[in-house]
């Protein structure tokens, strides 16, 4: 690539800024909880002032504040969105090679907390938006930034809350977020994926009740061995197949051109030999994995509730609570149907909270500008879009009208854990050659959406 763009802007400055910048917000201990997000808001916010942003600290709670901009253009289309969370979840810091909240460089990665999960993509967002505001450009559109809280507990107090309460600062026609762009090998080619949506959530509680009693005289009424039944059977039940319009594409994509496919779409996409065919992918465990929870929906129990106060006494009752994860498209009745058919009545299903899950429109040319730009950025790669297992703030946004693309390139890197295994995991780290991939991808995606030439 080149040295400067066609707007003269230093690419190779830009990537030891962004360097910077996330060391700098590693080193906020913004572990969530408590979250002190504030360290980080106040960072980014004088980072914007320095090239005249003006910008504004929301909190739902205090010490938690939510960062909000807007470089205002000339209106002639709906805004771009620039969104991340600057929470990050809690270490165990003697695990760790280098320390968490250190922001040090070594082996050509730069170690810590939030260095995949997400303070890479805010520091990508910030560089981005201070090199063309230095330009000196007039936008046919706002770009908006929001740096929020609270998103790896919910975002009760973050994206969530704004979206409530402060709408205006994130009502945009695209927003770029987190949540995909690990490179995907499959038959000798190489993919990237945009998430354009998500799984929701279904939690509820399994109750068992029975007989209680005197541990010397077993019976067959015991809570306990009919709970245990339902969680096995809860575990070992594949439940049917969902195919979303984005993982039909996605699979479809992967499989590659008709005469010489990868591997047969026609077994993968039939509800009979999907699973057959799904083992015969020519992927790894881990792709294999995500790829079946991408394509139903699921179910992990994930707390027992003490069920008995003695050894020997057969107690009455036993609980265990499940998170479940329901498909974009998928109604509650159907995914309650569908765990009930799995565990059969020995014990009662009592619902906690249902959240369905949601997808972006991949139509659209903010989805061909990301083909383009990848094409342009690792020449022979595609774009697949997919959906996230787990949430992202995208959750607070696409019901309001927000079409949310997670996307930041990174490419395999020999001998090393995908970005994917190091979320939330010890020695969280990015390489340095990703991190700037990934800007530059990014600033020319924010380029030829606002019409400007990225060459």
């Amino acid at each position: 690539m080149t040295t400067t763009n066609a707007l003269g802007i230093d690419l190779a400055a830009a990537e030891a800024e962004v360097v910077e910048h996330l060391q700098h917000l590693i080193r906020c201990e913004t572990v969530n909880p408590p979250g002190n997000e504030t360290l980080a808001a106040t960072y980014l916010r004088d980072q914007l002032a320095a090239v005249g942003i003006e910008s504004q600290l929301l909190e739902a709670v205090p010490n938690r504040a939510n960062l909000v901009a807007r470089w205002a253009g000339d209106g002639r289309a709906r805004p771009l969105l620039l969104m991340g969370h600057t929470d990050v979840v809690p270490v165990e810091a003697a695990r760790w090679t280098h320390p968490p909240f250190g922001g040090e460089i070594a082996d050509g990665f730069l170690w810590g907390r939030g260095a995949v999960d997400m303070k890479n993509i805010d520091a990508i967002h910030l560089t981005v938006v201070r090199a063309l505001k230095r330009a000196g450009l007039t936008l046919p559109r706002d770009v908006l930034l929001a740096f929020t809280a609270d998103e790896e507990a919910g975002s009760t107090y973050g994206m969530e809350w704004v979206a409530q309460h402060h709408f205006a600062w994130v009502d945009a026609e695209y927003a770029i977020s987190e949540g995909a762009g690990e490179e995907i090998g499959v038959g000798g080619r190489s993919f990237f994926g945009v998430q354009c949506g998500e799984k929701g959530a279904f939690r509820f509680r399994l109750r068992a009740t029975g007989r209680p009693g005197h541990a010397s005289i077993p019976h067959d009424d015991n809570c306990l061995v009919k709970l245990g039944r339902a969680l096995d059977r809860l575990g070992t039940t594949r439940l049917p197949l969902h195919l979303t319009p984005a993982m039909r594409t996605c699979l479809t994509t992967l499989a590659g051109p008709p005469d010489a496919p990868a591997f047969d779409t026609t077994a993968l996409f039939d509800p009979e030999r999907h699973l057959d065919a799904l083992a015969r992918l020519p992927v790894d465990d881990e792709l294999r994995r995500f790829l079946y929870a991408v394509t139903h929906n699921t179910c992990s129990p994930t707390m027992l509730h003490a069920a008995g106060s003695r050894i020997n006494v057969i107690p009455s009752e036993a609980v265990a609570e499940v998170d479940g994860r329901p498909l974009p498209g998928v109604a509650e009745a159907e995914m309650l149907a569908e765990v009930q058919a799995a565990i059969g009545h020995e014990v009662a299903i009592e619902e906690i909270r249902y959240k369905p899950g949601l997808e972006s429109d991949i139509n659209t040319p903010m989805f061909r500008m990301i083909e383009d730009v990848m094409a342009a950025a690792a020449p022979g790669s595609r774009v697949v879009p997919i959906l996230s297992s787990g949430g992202t703030d995208a959750r607070s946004l696409v019901p309001r009208g927000v079409k949310v693309y997670g996307f930041s390139p990174a490419r395999v890197v020999a001998g090393e854990p995908s970005p994917v295994a190091l979320m939330h995991n010890h020695d969280e780290r990015i390489s340095l050659a990703n991190l700037q991939l990934a800007l530059r991808v990014e600033l020319a995606l924010v380029m030829r959406l606002m019409g400007l030439s990225p060459a």
